[in-house]
């Protein structure tokens, strides 16, 4: 056993070669992931934007013209005015965008993510505890099923938790023996973290920055400049689609199509006036009951001890990985450096309790901290029992890897958006898919979402308003043939258009 222990200090102190491992692991295990389970299909509102993003900078743009149609493709978290985007920060479609480049699947770029994270975060915990514990929390991180989950999606949450660990990592540096590496690699952190969860990175970096700040080092003029430089990125991005460099995409979609703010201490805005009765059901029906539960005293603490049950379940699945947290105040007791990491959690955690909506991935930048102090508490362990300790981490990573293909299995669904578009993708032409919601339509499943260049795809999705609305729309995409698709609680059926006193059923497609 010391044999083996002594060839894993010796691998650990490789530190470059170790990062490359972690990197493959998680790669490889993401593609088996995929083999297993098939390529992620998108399903959540969400996912649909940021892919528009992606497509979108793909084609080497970082916005798009408004359609004249605009009104038929209004959509959720998609800009239709001033200009056709995303909403959200560029980060997560840009890293979509590089997997659509590289290998045609814009999965493929956060499974890249995933990777460099697992790499980041080996150099993050290096800065805190032993080499051979900072690999296998590497390790411990690359088959989590938390991460596994957001590799196996186009929601979020790896490029986030990267921006969380490189100004985790360089903070613990910089309070050591500060380089200007080390500096510049907070700045492209806060970059990062800039550019895909603002207000929830913002409150992991508060602390931070501040103990920073405390005692000035010349160091931080590398961060300053990565931050500035950063800073003038996505204030022309900003300018792109909004035409102002401090106008977030995100705070003109809320007000064109919102009524619930994204925070609990804000207004809420009047009811718009929206061509399309799902988006106006889903603003004045879900969104706005849910904030206004949180308005009060005793709503607030529910639905708040929710969002943290939600958030625990998720961190420390498996389970396993929690009996650690009981040592953590040992752990903090013998290293005074790990509050930072723990007080960063927590600004992280109360921040988004004063947001509508909490989910796992909104917290990522988080999740580096959260490894480390999880490690802390097995390093802690192993001090006073190796062989319990090491037994406990290898159960995790089992159990881990488990859970992993377990979690990202595809559930039966009712959305048949994707089954609807391979089929119609399998024939000659190109289609235009006219959308009718029945009563009883679930209003999580969307279908009306296009790629960046709506005139130029071989399937345009577009929002049925009427025979005589729909008239300039099928004047326009006369070329094209006409579907109709309706939708309700229980299927999606889909069948050539024919005006209505001209029906004639050519194909059908049940749920």
């Amino acid at each position: 056993m010391n044999v083996r222990f002594i060839s894993l200090q010796r691998l650990a102190s490789r530190l470059a070669l170790c990062a490359i491992l972690v990197a493959a692991l998680s790669f490889i295990l993401n593609v088996l992931i995929a083999s297993h389970n098939g390529i992620a299909q998108p399903r959540i509102h969400d996912e649909f934007s940021y892919l528009l993003a992606a497509d979108t900078f793909a084609h080497g743009r970082l916005t798009n013209p408004t359609h004249p149609l605009w009104r038929f493709f209004q959509t959720f978290h998609v800009l239709q005015r001033p200009t056709y985007m995303s909403k959200y920060p560029p980060g997560q479609g840009l890293m979509l965008a590089i997997g659509k480049i590289v290998a045609d699947e814009p999965i493929v770029g956060v499974w890249m993510g995933s990777a460099i994270l697992c790499a980041a975060a080996l150099w993050m915990l290096n800065g805190f505890l032993p080499r051979t514990w900072s690999l296998a929390g590497a390790i411990l991180l690359a088959v989590h099923p938390l991460l596994a989950n957001w590799s196996q999606t186009y929601w979020g949450g790896t490029l986030a938790a990267i921006g969380g660990a490189a100004v985790l990592g360089a903070w613990a540096r910089l309070t050591v023996k500060p380089r200007m590496t080390d500096g510049a690699i907070l700045g492209i952190g806060l970059v990062i973290l800039a550019g895909t969860r603002p207000y929830e990175g913002m409150a992991f970096a508060l602390p931070i920055i501040i103990s920073l700040l405390i005692r000035p080092r010349p160091a931080l003029l590398a961060a300053a400049a990565m931050t500035l430089l950063g800073a003038v990125w996505i204030g022309y991005y900003n300018y792109r689609i909004t035409n102002h460099p401090l106008e977030l995409p995100y705070f003109v979609y809320e007000r064109q199509y919102a009524v619930a703010p994204p925070f609990l201490w804000q207004s809420f805005r009047p009811i718009p006036s929206l061509d399309v009765p799902e988006m106006l059901e889903y603003a004045t029906q879900i969104e706005m009951p849910h904030s206004l539960a949180q308005r009060s005293v005793s709503g607030f603490a529910r639905i708040a001890g929710e969002k943290l049950s939600d958030l625990i379940r998720a961190a420390v699945s498996p389970w396993i990985i929690g009996l650690s947290i009981l040592f953590l105040p040992m752990a903090l007791r013998l290293q005074r450096r790990l509050w930072m990491p723990l007080a960063a959690t927590g600004a992280v955690l109360a921040a988004t309790l004063m947001s509508n909506w909490t989910r796992p991935q909104y917290v990522a930048a988080a999740a580096p901290a959260g490894l480390l102090l999880v490690m802390a508490g097995f390093c802690w362990m192993a001090q006073r029992a190796p062989t319990a300790a090491a037994s406990v981490t290898f159960a995790a990573i089992v159990w881990g890897i488990f859970l992993s293909f377990a979690t990202t299995a595809p559930a039966s669904e009712h959305f048949q958006r994707g089954e609807i578009q391979a089929q119609l993708s399998g024939i000659d032409g190109q289609h235009l898919v006219l959308v009718n919601y029945l009563p009883g339509h679930r209003l999580d499943d969307e279908y009306v979402y296009n790629d960046a260049d709506i005139d130029g795809s071989k399937i345009v999705w577009a929002h049925d308003m009427g025979e005589k609305d729909d008239r300039s729309l099928l004047d326009y995409f006369k070329d094209r043939t006409i579907w109709r698709l309706d939708v309700d609680s229980n299927s999606a059926r889909i069948q050539r258009y024919t005006p209505p006193h001209e029906f004639n059923s050519a194909h059908s497609h049940g749920g």
